[in-house]
């Protein structure tokens, strides 16, 4: 789990770098937003920032 100042821009830069998603941001009840992608290696990694 790796904190990011703003995960949905995290994921949109992600994305825009073609970066496997195994999860689109999502709004936790603990919280966070959080999203899942895949390095090249294939480890699974999740990126979260709280939510306002």
């Amino acid at each position: 789990m790796i904190a990011v100042d703003d995960a949905d821009a995290h994921y949109a830069r992600a994305v825009e770098q073609g970066a496997e998603i195994i999860e689109s941001p999502v709004s936790q009840s603990y919280g966070l937003r959080e999203y899942g992608a895949r390095d090249l290696e294939g480890h699974l990694w999740y990126f979260q920032s709280p939510i306002d």
